[in-house]
């Protein structure tokens, strides 16, 4: 059993304390190179002393109380990043089928309102066969008429 597993609540908190008061600065500027945010920084640094208040009382203070805190506080870093690019590229895709959607029901010409004459005659004839499309198109002067002459 270590000495670290005997101490009392109280003495873990005054470890705690004095463990803070030296190495929070060094935490919040590694963070704050992780994250490019001092406010987020302090934010991350203060979620790792709480998770040693939380833990130290039931698993005794660590050899080295500074190394846990960094460790802890640039992982809790590392889950934050992750976070915002899974949020951005979320953003970006919500904001790509917006963009699509207003397109779709506001910014379409209206030459996209109703179907053109040309796709009409393809969906009545697609049923009747080719002989059927051709005479219609001999008698429009459609695609399939150019060999025959057209006759006024």
């Amino acid at each position: 059993m270590r000495q670290s597993d005997r101490i009392t609540t109280s003495a873990v908190h005054r470890a705690i304390d004095a463990v803070w008061r030296i190495e929070s600065a060094k935490i919040i500027a590694g963070v704050a190179r992780m994250v490019r945010d001092v406010g987020v920084a302090e934010e991350i640094a203060q979620d790792a002393l709480v998770a040693a208040l939380e833990a130290w009382p039931t698993s005794g203070v660590p050899d080295n109380p500074g190394a846990w805190l960094m460790a802890t506080a640039k992982r809790r870093a590392i889950n934050r990043l992750r976070q915002r690019q899974l949020h951005r590229g979320r953003e970006e895709e919500l904001g790509y089928e917006l963009e699509l959607r207003h397109e779709i029901t506001n910014g379409l010409p209206a030459i996209y309102d109703k179907p053109s004459d040309d796709l009409l005659t393809q969906v009545r004839h697609r049923g009747r066969g080719s002989e059927s499309a051709r005479r219609h198109d001999a008698d429009v002067g459609g695609p399939r008429a150019r060999h025959r002459p057209r006759i006024l």
